[in-house]
C-alpha cells in the first residue's frame, strides 16, 4: 500500500470515528459493503501485470451494531464476500488467498456506526518481492529480494 494510501486511510478513519461519536446512528449493510469496496481498491496491487487483492477481510463494528447485525451474520459475509468476487471479476483482479472471505466481529473500542475493515493476510507469511532491472545487464532482469 502505497504512504498517500495509507494516509488517505488513516484521515478517513479519524473522520469516520469522530462522527460516529458525535451522531451515532443505526449502522446499515451497505455502508460496511461500501467500506469493504473502499478497502479492497486500496489494497489491490499490480504485480507483474496482473491486479492482486487480499482475499480475507474482518469487519469489526461496535458490540451493539454486532448485536444488532448477528441475527442475519453468515447471510451478510457471504453477501460481502461475494460483492468483492463480482468486483474482482469486473476488473480482472485475483485473490491472494485463491477467494475472498468476510467474517464479522465486534470490538469494545470502535464507537457505535463505525466500521472498521482489517485486511488480514496469511498470519506468518513472508512476503516477496522482487527487483526488477530497466537498464543495466541484464536488461529486464528479474531478481528476488529475500
Amino acid at each position: 500500500m502505497s504512504f498517500f494510501a495509507k494516509l488517505e486511510q488513516f484521515c478517513a478513519g479519524l473522520i469516520e470515528r469522530g462522527f460516529a461519536k458525535t451522531f451515532p446512528s443505526d449502522l446499515e449493510p451497505a455502508q460496511i459493503a461500501r467500506k469493504l469496496v473502499s478497502t479492497m481498491e486500496a489494497q489491490t496491487r499490480d504485480d507483474d501485470g496482473r491486479l492482486r487483492a487480499p482475499g480475507a477481510y474482518a469487519v469489526i463494528v461496535s458490540p451493539e451494531d454486532f448485536e444488532r447485525l448477528a441475527q442475519h451474520r453468515e447471510y451478510l459475509e457471504r453477501a460481502w464476500a461475494q460483492l468483492l468476487r463480482d468486483l474482482a471479476a469486473k476488473v480482472g483482479a485475483v485473490f491472494d488467498e485463491g477467494t475472498a472471505s468476510v467474517t464479522m466481529s465486534e470490538r469494545e473500542s470502535v464507537p457505535l456506526g463505525a466500521i472498521l475493515v482489517e485486511v488480514a493476510g496469511a498470519a506468518g507469511a513472508p512476503r516477496s518481492f522482487r527487483l526488477r532491472t530497466v537498464v543495466g545487464v541484464p536488461p529486464d532482469g528479474i531478481y528476488p529480494i529475500v
